[in-house]
């Protein structure tokens, strides 16, 4: 099931791009239809989906942005093993910033 919700904001919240009325709004619903993952439509500063990932932990939910969306997407179809470890090295990339408090999910790269 997908839901989308739209929010109307000349500039978006810098610490977690969403609203504190709107992102309350969104974990409500995601409790009450059992979502875990949150996908925002934009690319967002590591510290906001930080921000966000702490906020839906209390919910077992997780954000992901365009770009984990994308990754995902190819992750999932990728054939070769060179495709593989292409897109592996991009998605490290893209984490760069954002690997603060993440022991052993990092082990193995």
């Amino acid at each position: 099931m997908v839901v989308k919700t739209f929010q109307k904001r000349d500039i978006p919240d810098y610490t977690t791009y969403l609203g504190k009325g709107k992102l309350e709004e969104v974990m409500t619903d995601m409790e009450r239809l059992g979502a875990t993952v949150l996908i925002i439509g934009n690319v967002l500063k590591p510290s906001q989906i930080y921000q966000l990932n702490e906020r839906l932990r209390k919910i077992g939910a997780q954000a992901w942005d365009r770009v984990d969306l994308i990754l995902k997407i190819f992750a999932k179809h990728a054939v070769s093993v060179e495709s593989t470890l292409q897109i592996e090295l991009a998605a490290i990339k893209h984490m760069g910033p954002r690997i603060v408090g993440m022991g052993m999910e990092l082990s193995r790269q």
